[in-house]
């Protein structure tokens, strides 16, 4: 498979009328709201967390492009991320550091093709890569051998 060398994506926003709005990608529509927290209704995710999400998203999108390639057998793949924000009174809301845990069962056989393949998801994950200058990033993998 050849990959393309330049990616274009594009999304608009539009408000609920309440404290949200939706997303539109073209072909999907994401619901987000304002934490309750914040006088926000909280009917759907914040935008903080869809940002987490797509991070882990786009980590496991690319541990399975390395699994597809390396012919791999994973017996399943969970993906863990929080995110510390805090308050610098002057200058506001800042995410201080981002937590990811990458859990990969496997079997016995297929641990040094996993391993690689989640090493590679951190390494390769075009996200993280381009936020990592901003907001430490720190990367755990654990393999569960069944």
């Amino acid at each position: 498979m050849e990959f393309p060398n330049n990616l274009h994506y594009e999304v608009t926003s539009r408000w609920n009328n309440e404290t949200g709005g939706a997303v539109n990608t073209g072909e999907y529509l994401v619901e987000f709201d304002t934490p309750i927290e914040f006088d926000g209704k909280g009917k759907a995710p914040c935008p903080d967390h869809l940002f987490l999400a797509s991070i882990i998203g786009c980590l496991m999108n690319t541990f399975l492009s390395f699994k597809r390639r390396f012919k791999a057998e994973t017996r399943d793949l969970k993906i863990f991320a929080e995110m510390n924000i805090q308050n610098h009174v002057q200058e506001g809301y800042k995410i201080d550091e981002i937590n990811v845990k990458l859990e990969v069962v496997t079997s016995k056989d297929q641990i040094l093709f996993n391993r690689k393949c989640a090493e590679l998801a951190r390494d390769y994950c075009h996200i993280t890569r381009s936020i990592q200058g901003s907001i430490p990033i720190r990367f755990e993998i654990d393999l569960v051998k069944v």
